[in-house]
């Protein structure tokens, strides 16, 4: 006889094990590490605490590891250094277990203000604790192609297209943050 989920005796979530699962060891390249929890970025851009093209920037700058360090700041963007550096500081606070992390120095000596991390630290950081969902462009399409059950005409055969209105060009939009 096969069971069913009424059958079954209910699991409770285990707080330890989901925290265990969560937790990882970041390697600093310089013989330290440090202990992190991983945070899912989806839930930052829905509380707004972080703007979509600084996710994308940050993302794009990790994934150039052989790129120039002029490169990267390229390639992040004309005036976002400051907010990416924002971003890394807040991300390297929220996630690092031990040591602890501030933003400010609060004179415990066992705690570490966050401006004692570079660059490539809080992006070690980054790289090994920030959950970033990406879809490429091909699964994507490849998502698009296959036959729905669901799947209607978009405009029946009969009716006349309508004219798609000129695109705005990127250059042309200002981009709001905050």
């Amino acid at each position: 006889m096969e069971k069913t989920m009424s059958d079954q005796a209910p699991v409770l979530l285990d707080p330890r094990k989901v925290r265990r699962n969560n937790e990882v060891t970041v390697d600093l390249l310089d013989g330290t590490f440090v202990k992190c929890r991983k945070e899912d970025m989806t839930l930052l851009l829905f509380e707004g605490r972080l703007p979509m093209p600084m996710l994308l920037a940050v993302q794009k700058m990790i994934d150039m590891p052989s790129a120039s360090p002029a490169q990267r700041v390229e390639a992040l963007g004309d005036g976002n250094g400051k907010v990416l550096l924002d971003v890394l500081r807040e991300h390297a606070c929220r996630v690092t277990l031990q040591p602890i992390i501030t933003m400010r120095d609060d004179s415990n000596p066992t705690h570490l203000p966050v401006d004692y991390l570079d660059t490539q630290r809080l992006m070690l950081i980054w790289n090994a604790t920030a959950v970033v969902p990406m879809v490429t462009p091909i699964e994507a399409a490849t998502f698009r192609d296959g036959e729905r059950p669901d799947a209607v005409d978009a405009v029946p055969d009969v009716a006349p297209v309508p004219e798609i209105p000129q695109r705005l060009d990127p250059a042309d939009v200002e981009l709001i943050t905050g």
